[in-house]
């Protein structure tokens, strides 16, 4: 539901949504965390995309393993400046 409500954002802004899921695979998990989780982190990216690329992109990679799923989020905007990474936790 969040991913398909960031489409629409993403095509209002010019910004290139990709979302690679495996077919066939379960991914057991509480779906109202992972759904906070990710809507936190792509809205994060929106908000942070950068104005001076040509062709701002935020993009979904799942990866499932036997014990695990592996989310990964990539964007082009702006990153964290060297001076907040070490409390990006905190």
């Amino acid at each position: 539901r969040s991913i398909h409500q960031h489409q629409v954002d993403a095509e209002s802004r010019s910004i290139q949504f990709e979302v690679n899921v495996p077919q066939g695979y379960v991914f057991y998990s509480d779906p109202e965390r992972v759904e906070i989780i990710l809507d936190n982190i792509i809205r994060n990216c929106f908000t942070f995309i950068d104005a001076n690329k040509v062709k701002p992109f935020v993009r979904i990679n799942v990866r499932i393993e036997s014990e695990r799923a592996i989310l990964e989020i990539v964007d082009n905007g702006v990153g964290i400046g060297k001076t907040h990474l070490p409390n990006i936790f905190n």
